[in-house]
């Protein structure tokens, strides 16, 4: 019954808006999960409660954007969910450790991530950690593993026709396309992307893109 009331909140916070903005409406439910899961250590309702809990956990790191949220849900998937949950999770570390130009640990993440990716992963996974691993080497200046990386990530996002990763596999590749000095091929992709994020009224996505199609769009 506990764990019931708790899916109830839960989703009732993955349906709010408003409440999504503020951390300590994700940090009452994963602490209530993670005690029930505490206090029924062995059965389905604790691994449930575990791996809700570890979801929780990332939400609150994509709104907060806080690497020590992103760890969190690491370590929370380490002990809660499969390998492929591991190695997105990770795949998310490595993207937010790059927005802080932190490339000695996005790199260590991103070893650790693939030494998780078992043969026969689901697509989501490969796809998360391609990505994170293509931006690690576009950063590092090494374009030919970039451009391979992004490469298995199109292909694993188009399996699953997850068309908004898809869209920011392709601003990827447009901004190394652009570092190589082809920008009319940069311009093409990030126009690309640019329509998936339009159709899917991703307003975000389309302000964040905004420079990069001006500047490939110009040199073009």
């Amino acid at each position: 019954a506990a764990f019931v009331a708790l899916k109830k909140d839960v989703e009732e916070l993955r349906q709010d808006p408003e409440k999504k903005k503020f951390r300590h409406n994700y940090e009452k439910l994963i602490v209530r999960l993670q005690a029930v899961a505490n206090t029924h250590k062995e059965g389905s309702r604790a691994d449930d409660c575990a791996f809700v809990a570890a979801q929780l956990l990332e939400e609150l790191a994509s709104v907060s954007v806080v690497s020590a949220d992103k760890e969190a849900a690491v370590d929370a998937f380490d002990h809660a969910g499969t390998d492929d949950d591991a190695v997105s999770a990770r795949a998310a570390l490595v993207t937010a450790l790059l927005t802080k130009t932190a490339l000695g640990d996005a790199e260590d993440i991103l070893v650790a991530g693939k030494a998780k990716l078992k043969k026969g992963a689901q697509p989501r996974a490969v796809g998360d950690i391609s990505l994170a691993e293509g931006q690690l080497a576009m950063q590092r200046g090494d374009f030919a593993t970039s451009r391979a990386a992004y490469t298995r990530a199109v292909v694993a996002f188009r399996k699953i026709g997850d068309r908004f990763a898809l869209g920011d596999v392709l601003v990827g590749l447009g901004q190394l396309l652009l570092r190589s000095q082809a920008p009319k091929r940069a311009w093409r992709l990030v126009r690309r992307a640019e329509w998936i994020f339009t159709d899917l009224d991703a307003r975000g996505q389309l302000k964040r893109i905004q420079p990069l199609l001006n500047a490939t769009q110009g040199l073009a």
